[in-house]
């Protein structure tokens, strides 16, 4: 299996603070990989590298290409689109002008055209269809993140950068957005996911990435992750302990 996203000895600035430290990992095609790691980890400062938002040095290689020094809009026509932390949705306009313009960075015309891509969304996400005039704003939490989904889902993405989806959202509510994100995976979309959630995202994870203080602590399958006694100690918590045990 290739890797769609490749970076070597990635660093990302913030004027003199240095939040990603040299780190290399990779993305494989059709898979979903995720970062997990505490607050002030790095995580979010990996993201903004990867999409030319902040300040970077190092190799980014995406489906062949260097990216390196390729600004965020070059990086979505390519396929590669980030949802953020906050969504960052136009609360003062509706839902169908909010994924109007989630499509208007892709213009390929090797991709759908606007009217198909909004039958593609409204079918995977019925809820979007019957409050399409509704504003934004006004949405729930969950309506809020399917909208986000949504607008990335626009631009036809080969590779979804996912920065902690299930934030803010009532727990009945996470189970049915990774329900989302591994939809996406089978239907052929890659996915890098950064999740504080650390065993909801290594449940549906194909290899993860452990982060601390902006480099990578360690590395591997899910599995193996999930049974070092270290990472549950620091990342899963009880809830991992007691299910390990009910196993």
């Amino acid at each position: 299996m290739t890797a769609l996203l490749a970076t070597n000895l990635l660093e990302v600035r913030y004027g003199q603070n240095l939040a990603v430290r040299g780190v290399a990992f990779q993305v494989r095609q059709g898979t979903i990989t995720t970062v997990i790691g505490a607050n002030g980890a790095g995580k979010t400062s990996l993201l903004a590298g990867l999409m030319g938002l902040a300040r970077r040095s190092g190799s980014i290689v995406f489906d062949g290409h260097d990216i390196s020094r390729n600004a965020p809009e070059h990086n979505v026509r390519r396929g590669m689109i980030l949802v953020p932390e906050r969504r960052e949705l136009f609360s003062t306009m509706s839902v169908l002008d909010n994924l109007v313009l989630g499509g208007v960075a892709n213009r390929s015309p090797k991709i759908p055209t606007t009217k198909e891509r909004l039958e593609d969304v409204f079918a995977k996400y019925p809820r979007l269809a019957e409050r399409r005039h509704q504003l934004a704003g006004t949405l729930s939490g969950g309506e809020r993140q399917m909208l986000a989904l949504g607008r990335a889902l626009m631009g036809k993405p080969r590779l979804l950068l996912l920065d902690e989806p299930s934030l803010g959202l009532a727990p009945a509510l996470v189970e049915e957005m990774f329900g989302w994100i591994k939809q996406l995976q089978e239907e052929g979309i890659s996915i890098l996911l950064i999740e504080q959630n650390a065993l909801a995202a290594l449940d549906i994870a194909h290899y993860a990435y452990v982060m601390s203080q902006g480099e990578f602590s360690t590395q591997g399958d899910p599995e193996s992750l999930r049974n070092r006694d270290d990472i549950v100690a620091r990342y899963l918590g009880k809830n991992a302990e007691t299910r390990g045990r009910n196993a």
